[in-house]
């Protein structure tokens, strides 16, 4: 047997370790994501920081990230996902280390900066090590789920043990934590990774298109989000989206004419890759309802505390963790597409259902039983969504289309936050306000599923070649 094959049914025993490498780098990014928000206010304490500086810490991290993923992806693919997963988690570790020990708030935002570029390094890697290490069939199907998992994991520990750690040794001991679980994992990758130049090792690293696409998508996901308030004016957003939607225009009218693209056109030109981004950012803004909305509900239609609804939001981790226990062995049974449309069917009706809340219901029925719809589907969909696209590339194009799926994942975040809580906020009663938003978000996946049925079909996985067998 080769490094890249598997017996039937049997998950050869070496690739395990990789396949939770690969789940604690996403364990402890996501971990990061959903702890920011315990830790802002001991942070506006301690630098007499207000709402709009506390916003632009996370914007302008989330900013980083988003913007610099196609460039982490078009890397992996150049000089491979050993040395991308290493440098990202040591930039990582290094930008944690300086928010922990800042002594003022700019070089806390420095911190931050970096620990976002170090994500955008390490995250296209870190994915697309599934489609080109880990074989086709049980191991791969297991990593699937157990990277669906950890995020489950993460959202149901991450604000326990960020608050156990702030509350007994401050905000910072947050920071140090991370970069001290970082750097583990940086030895872990360094053994476990499987070392090798990518197959695009002897191309030039366009850093023309580089130049275009990271400002144009900074300037877009600002335009659409406002930049978390920073960005109050209407013509400077409209400007700023002008200008982002130019850059992004002079982006891909240069990469069919670059030697070597950031994102090479055969990417795109593959069966049904355009249709699956287009309907992924539609699920992930649809996907925004289920951790955005159901804390108004309980806030502001129920008159919970927010520390009531914190741990109301329970169910919706919970639900993530089931649903990746069983994801792998689904992929291995069934068909993707036939996955997909029972993935899908969960997210619409839990989204529905949320949105026929009634104030003589209760939590039951107004939040837990469609947030437990909701999150099981809107996490075996993306999964198995993210295995369909990637299966249509080969190992050469797996770090760039890894990239382009999370880069539409951040977009669709941006444009449904900024959607919903619109629609959320149309009417002075919360419950008429509130139904409303979760049925546009029914209407969205809604859109974005059928996208994804009418362009895409099942695809088996392009040959994987030129890739080394993981450390033993």
């Amino acid at each position: 047997m080769d490094g890249m094959t598997a017996s039937r049914g049997r998950e050869a025993p070496g690739y395990l370790p990789l396949t939770l490498l690969v789940g604690g780098v996403q364990m402890i990014l996501t971990m990061d994501l959903v702890t920011m928000g315990i830790l802002l206010p001991s942070i506006g304490r301690d630098f007499a920081a207000g709402p709009v500086m506390l916003s632009g810490l996370v914007s302008f991290s989330s900013l980083v990230f988003a913007s610099m993923m196609l460039v982490g992806g078009r890397l992996a693919d150049m000089i491979g996902q050993r040395g991308c997963i290493a440098a990202g988690l040591a930039i990582g570790a290094g930008g944690a280390l300086v928010a922990g020990i800042a002594p003022h708030f700019a070089l806390l935002v420095t911190g931050r900066l970096l620990f976002g570029l170090g994500a955008a390094i390490m995250i296209p890697a870190n994915f697309s090590v599934i489609n080109t290490v880990l074989p086709e069939g049980p191991a791969r199907h297991r990593a699937y789920g157990i990277f669906g998992m950890v995020q489950g994991i993460a959202l149901f520990l991450g604000p326990g043990l960020g608050g156990l750690l702030a509350g007994e040794f401050g905000w910072r001991s947050v920071f140090l934590a991370t970069a001290a679980i970082m750097l583990l994992l940086l030895g872990a990758s360094r053994m476990l990774v499987p070392h090798g130049a990518g197959e695009a090792a002897r191309q030039r690293f366009d850093l023309t298109g580089a130049l275009l696409f990271v400002p144009g998508i900074i300037a877009l996901v600002l335009a659409i989000s406002g930049g978390s308030g920073l960005l109050a004016d209407a013509g400077a957003r409209l400007a700023l989206g002008a200008a982002g939607l130019a850059l992004l225009g002079l982006f891909r009218r240069g990469q069919s004419r670059a030697a070597s693209p950031l994102l090479p056109p055969d990417v795109l030109h593959r069966s049904g890759t355009v249709p699956g981004i287009i309907g992924m950012t539609a699920i992930m803004a649809a996907s925004s309802a289920l951790f955005l909305l159901p804390a108004l509900v309980m806030q502001r239609a129920m008159g919970w505390t927010p520390a009531q609804s914190g741990m109301g939001m329970m169910p919706h981790a919970v639900a993530v963790i089931l649903t990746g226990q069983m994801l792998g062995r689904i992929m291995g049974r069934y068909p993707l597409r036939r996955a997909l449309l029972g993935a899908a069917i969960l997210l619409i009706a839990g989204l529905a259902l949320n949105g026929f809340m009634r104030p003589d219901r209760g939590y039951a029925m107004n939040v837990m039983a469609p947030m437990l719809l909701g999150a099981a589907g809107s996490i075996a969909l993306l999964t198995v969504l993210m295995a369909m696209l990637a299966a249509r590339q080969p190992a050469g194009r797996q770090g760039v289309i890894s990239a382009a799926m999370f880069t539409s994942q951040q977009i669709g975040v941006s444009l449904g936050a900024v959607a919903l809580l619109s629609v959320a906020a149309s009417d002075p009663d919360p419950f008429t306000a509130l139904n409303r938003a979760f049925l546009a978000a029914a209407a969205i996946a809604l859109g974005g599923v059928l996208v994804l049925l009418r362009g895409m079909r099942e695809k088996a996985a392009p040959p994987l070649t030129g890739v080394a067998s993981p450390a033993p």
